[in-house]
C-alpha cells in the first residue's frame, strides 16, 4: 500500500485529485490510501514520516507550499514531493527541495497518471529492505530510512530515523546487502545514505548532524555518485 497525502486549502482541487487517485488505483490494481489536509501547518503538525507520496499546493492562506516543503525537508528527505500548482514559474524552485515534478492545475487525469506512475516506479526504488541480525533477532529494515552504517567501538551502528541498531558484521558485508545504488561508503568506517547528506564541506561530508571524513581515494567517486544518486535521485 501507498500512503499519500493531499496538502490544498482548495477543496474542490482535492477531491477532484482523491477521485483520480481511486480512478487510478482501480485501473492499475494499486493499493493507494490518500488523506487530506486542508492546509501546511496541520500537515507539518502531525507528519511523522507516514508519506510515501507528498502533493502539496504552492499557493494557498497561511504557510505556502514551497516554505511547507523546506520544513518537510528538514525532517523528512526521502518522501516523494510532487508540486500542484495553476502557474508553472512557481514550480521552478522545486530543485530547492529535491521535488519529484508538478502538476498544473486543473488537474487532468492523464497529467497526475504520469506524474504518479514516475512516483511510485520512485517509491519502489526506496522501499528495498535490508535485513539486520543481531544476536537471534532479525530487524528489517527499509533501506531509505538508513542514514549511515559506521563502525563503532567493535559494532555496526546502522542509524535509523529513530534509533541506532547495533549489529555485528563488516562494511564488506553490508555493502553485499544494500541496494547497488544510492549508498557510498565514504571511508573505512562508514557507509552514508546518499539522498540523506546534508552538507559537504572540504573533505567531510554531514548526514543527521553527523560529519564523516571523506577519504582522499574515495572523494572523486563520491562527489560522482553523490550528483548522479544524491541530488536526481
Amino acid at each position: 500500500m501507498y500512503r499519500i497525502a493531499i496538502v490544498d486549502d482548495a477543496e474542490q482541487d482535492s477531491r477532484r485529485l482523491t477521485a483520480f487517485l481511486a480512478r487510478f488505483q482501480e485501473e492499475k490494481g494499486v493499493d493507494l490510501q490518500a488523506e487530506w489536509l486542508q492546509s501546511a501547518e496541520i500537515f507539518l503538525e502531525k507528519y511523522q514520516r507516514q508519506y510515501d507520496i507528498v502533493f502539496m499546493d504552492i499557493r494557498m492562506g497561511g504557510m505556502d507550499g514551497m516554505r511547507a516543503a523546506h520544513k518537510l525537508r528538514e525532517i523528512d528527505q526521502t518522501v516523494i514531493l510532487i508540486f500542484l500548482t495553476s502557474l508553472a514559474q512557481y514550480a521552478v524552485q522545486g530543485y530547492e527541495v529535491d521535488a519529484l515534478d508538478y502538476i498544473l492545475k486543473p488537474i487532468t487525469y492523464p497529467a497526475l497518471e504520469l506524474k504518479l506512475q514516475k512516483a511510485l516506479s520512485r517509491c519502489k526504488k526506496e522501499t528495498e529492505e535490508i535485513v539486520i541480525s543481531v544476536g537471534a533477532e532479525r530487524y528489517r529494515v527499509p533501506a531509505a530510512d538508513l542514514a549511515y552504517i559506521e563502525v563503532f567501538e567493535h559494532h555496526l551502528h546502522y542509524k535509523t530515523a529513530t534509533d541506532i541498531i547495533k549489529g555485528y558484521g563488516t562494511l564488506k558485508d553490508v555493502e553485499k546487502l544494500l541496494p547497488e545504488k544510492g549508498f557510498f561508503r565514504v571511508n573505512n568506517q562508514t557507509i552514508v545514505n546518499l539522498r540523506r547528506v546534508q552538507r559537504i564541506s572540504g573533505n567531510t561530508v554531514t548526514v543527521d548532524e553527523r560529519e564523516f571524513d571523506i577519504s582522499r581515494m574515495r572523494k572523486k567517486d563520491f562527489l560522482s555518485e553523490f550528483h548522479r544518486y544524491g541530488v536526481n535521485g
